[in-house]
C-alpha cells in the first residue's frame, strides 16, 4: 500500500514538474525559457531511469513511448501572426487565467492542466442591421432606426484581462452582445438631443462621434478601441416624417433656384442699365464736345475773318473761271459787265 501511495505522489509531483517547465519554456525571459527546456529534459530523463527499463523488461516499452509522443504533441500549439495567446490553467493554486498573452509561434504547455485560447488583436469589423439595428428616440419622441457598421481592435496586452471579464472566444458573439448593449445605451442618452430631422441630415456624424467616444470611454480599460463607426444604410424613420423631411428639402431646393434665377436677372438687369448708362453719357459727352467746338468756333469769327474768309471764296471762283459766259436757251451770250 505504501507502495501505491509512493508512485501516486511520484506521479503527482512529475505532473507538476511538467508543467512549471512549460510555464517556464514560454517566458519572455531567455533564463527562464532555457531552464524550463532543460527541466523538461530532466523530468524525462528520470522517468526514463525509473521506470523506462521496468515498462521495457515488461513489453510495455512501445506503448509508453507512443504515449509520451502523443503527450508532448497534444501539448504544442501554434499561434499565427495577428493573433495573442492566453494561457488558462484549470488545477492547482494558480488557477484561472495568465496575467500576459503569450507571444506569437510555437506554444508549448501541459495539455494536461492547462489550455491555450488564441485571440486575434487585428481589426474586427461588423454590422448592426435588421434584427440587430440601433434605434431610439430622437428630442420629440420618434423612433429613428440606425444600421451602423463598425470596427475595433483589442491590445494585445490586455487581451487576458478581456477574457476574464466576459469569457468568450467568439468575438461575434461580443460584437453583437455586450458591444452592441454598450452602443444602445449611449444612443439612448444622445439621441434626445437632436430631432429626427436632424439625424437624417447634419446632425448625424455629431451624433455617432458623441456615442463613439462614450463608448470608447467605456471600453477603454479592456483594452478596446472602436476607430471605426458610421452608419451603412440611411437612417429609417417613419414614413410621413420622411416625406416631411424630402417635401421640405424639395421647398428648399426651389427656393434656392428661384433665388439663383432672381440674381442672375438682377444681374442682367443691371448689365443693361449700365449699357444704356454708358451710351448716354458718350452721346453728353459728344454733344458737349459739339458744343464746345461750336462756341470756339462762333468766338473766333471777327468782321476781318469774314472778310478774308469772303474773298478767299471769290478768288477760288475766279480761278476755276474759263473766261466763257453762260449760255441761254436761245443760243446766246448776255455779258453781264460792261466793257469799255
Amino acid at each position: 500500500m505504501l507502495k501505491v501511495f509512493g508512485w501516486i505522489v511520484f506521479i503527482i509531483v512529475t505532473i507538476v514538474l511538467i508543467n512549471q517547465a512549460f510555464w517556464a519554456i514560454n517566458q519572455p525571459n531567455d533564463i527562464l525559457m532555457f531552464g524550463g527546456l532543460f527541466g523538461l529534459i530532466a523530468i524525462v530523463l528520470l522517468w526514463t531511469s525509473i521506470i523506462g527499463r521496468y515498462m521495457i523488461r515488461k513489453g510495455f516499452g512501445f506503448p509508453v513511448l507512443l504515449l509520451a509522443m502523443a503527450v508532448l504533441a497534444g501539448g504544442c500549439t501554434r499561434i499565427p501572426p495577428g493573433y495573442s495567446g492566453i494561457v488558462v490553467n484549470s488545477w492547482g493554486e494558480d488557477r484561472g487565467v495568465d496575467s500576459y498573452p503569450l507571444v506569437t509561434g510555437r506554444v508549448v504547455y501541459n495539455p494536461w492542466t492547462t489550455d491555450v485560447l488564441t485571440y486575434p488583436h487585428f481589426m474586427q469589423t461588423g454590422k448592426w442591421a435588421d434584427e440587430t439595428r440601433v434605434t431610439c428616440n430622437d428630442k420629440d419622441g420618434l423612433s429613428v432606426g440606425l444600421n451602423i457598421g463598425f470596427g475595433y481592435q483589442i491590445e494585445a496586452q490586455k487581451i487576458p484581462a478581456f477574457y476574464v471579464k466576459h469569457r468568450i472566444e467568439d468575438l461575434q458573439a461580443f460584437s453583437n452582445g455586450f458591444l452592441r448593449t454598450e452602443a444602445q445605451g449611449a444612443f439612448n442618452v444622445e439621441c434626445p438631443k437632436y430631432t429626427a430631422e436632424q439625424i437624417y441630415g447634419a446632425g448625424k456624424e455629431p451624433l455617432l462621434a458623441a456615442v463613439k467616444a462614450v463608448v470608447n470611454t467605456k471600453m477603454i480599460s479592456e483594452g478596446l478601441n472602436i476607430s471605426q463607426f458610421s452608419t451603412v444604410d440611411e437612417v429609417l424613420l417613419p414614413q410621413e416624417i420622411k416625406d416631411a423631411i424630402t417635401r421640405k428639402i424639395q421647398a428648399i431646393q426651389k427656393a434656392q433656384q428661384t433665388e439663383f434665377e432672381l440674381r442672375d436677372t438682377e444681374a442682367q438687369v443691371k448689365k443693361v442699365v449700365a449699357a444704356a448708362e454708358g451710351e448716354a453719357q458718350s452721346a453728353i459727352a459728344k454733344a458737349r464736345g459739339q458744343s464746345e467746338a461750336n462756341k470756339l468756333l462762333t468766338q473766333s469769327l471777327t468782321p476781318q475773318l469774314l472778310d478774308w474768309r469772303r474773298l478767299t471764296i471769290q478768288e477760288n471762283a475766279t480761278n476755276k473761271w474759263n473766261g466763257g459766259l453762260p449760255g441761254t436757251m436761245l443760243g446766246e451770250s448776255v455779258p453781264f459787265i460792261q466793257v469799255k
